[in-house]
């Protein structure tokens, strides 16, 4: 990475891979890349696919993550007016901006911001009460959005992230989460979310936050872009506001029904923030204590891909190579 040396000057230290001099691990020690990559040598990892996003070490010895975004765009801009809220609201759950570092010579700044776990890595929810705890903190984050008259209009399970220090409290590889770090990293082992309570959520990515000075109830947004791609305000021809939304849990039928009241084609049909929150917290206060305790499951990781390829792995640590 040519900026190497500049990040390194501002006391940010890369992975080795990333330096000029960098020489890999197997070779030094006489191996092949295959056999590396086999062994799960730490510089063996691919991590090109990230190519604007690469985590490190900040000076202050955490760790971070790095985002390199076009200077004066939209999330810069509103990266730093959003890190300007309160920090000591209870409902902020914005990702915080620890830093910003111009480039020299080039048209691009990076963000800094701690390095949390997806929300969608191991381990997944497991009961109902680690998923009213996450539902809470979403809703209480767009209620904060929208009282400094902010919206999103991107949240979704990948822009949604968790302080995992005490759910993966050995760590975890940035670019392959379900490992540790270190050479022959080993598989991260995890806590249940509901163990560790209190887990909280972060919003991340604020290139497509809009600003209303007309205020949330008036505001309204035009666009073809998001990840969550069958919502109906993803049109050139609807207004768009933001829907909060479940992924595919079984064992959570009726909050999908209750969930699905907020979701009228019409947005003027739909509550407000703080109206779905105090809903939802109306729903939740008229369950049984037991009935909050009852398991969930995602069916997609019945049969995942990411369990089979561990369980191969794990009886036949070759086949990494190929899976």
């Amino acid at each position: 990475m040519s900026i190497q040396p500049f990040l390194e000057s501002r006391d940010y230290r890369l992975r080795p891979r990333f330096h000029p001099n960098w020489e890999p691990s197997w070779i030094r020690k006489g191996m092949t890349y295959d056999e590396a990559f086999d062994l799960r040598l730490e510089d063996s990892m691919d991590i090109v696919c990230l190519a604007d996003l690469v985590d490190a070490i900040a000076p202050d010895g955490r760790k971070v993550v790095l985002k390199r975004v076009a200077k004066g765009s939209n999330e810069e801009t509103m990266s730093i007016r959003l890190n300007a809220l309160d920090k000591e609201d209870p409902f902020n759950h914005l990702a915080p901006l620890l830093d910003t570092i111009d480039l020299p010579n080039d048209e691009q700044v990076i963000l800094v911001i701690p390095c949390f776990r997806s929300c969608e890595e191991d381990p997944s929810f497991h009961c109902r009460e680690e998923v009213i705890e996450y539902a809470r903190q979403l809703l209480e984050g767009i209620v904060f959005l929208h009282s400094h008259n902010f919206s999103h209009r991107d949240i979704c399970a990948s822009n949604i992230l968790m302080d995992s220090s005490r759910v993966v409290p050995s760590g975890f590889h940035f670019a392959a989460p379900e490992l540790q770090e270190g050479d022959n990293c080993k598989w991260v082992k995890t806590r249940r979310r509901c163990r560790v309570r209190p887990v909280k959520y972060f919003f991340i990515d604020f290139e497509s936050v809009s600003f209303h000075p007309e205020g949330p109830e008036n505001a309204r947004v035009l666009g073809l872009f998001g990840q969550y791609n069958v919502m109906p305000e993803l049109s050139l021809s609807a207004a768009w506001t933001i829907l909060a939304l479940f992924r595919n849990y079984g064992g959570l039928d009726d909050f999908k029904d209750f969930f699905q009241t907020f979701c009228s084609r019409r947005p003027e049909d739909r509550p407000t923030a703080a109206e779905a929150l105090t809903a939802f917290e109306s729903f939740i206060s008229a369950m049984k204590p037991h009935e909050r305790n009852y398991l969930v499951w995602n069916k997609e990781e019945l049969f995942h891909p990411r369990i089979i390829q561990r369980s191969l792995v794990r009886i036949c640590p070759p086949l990494n190579r190929f899976l």
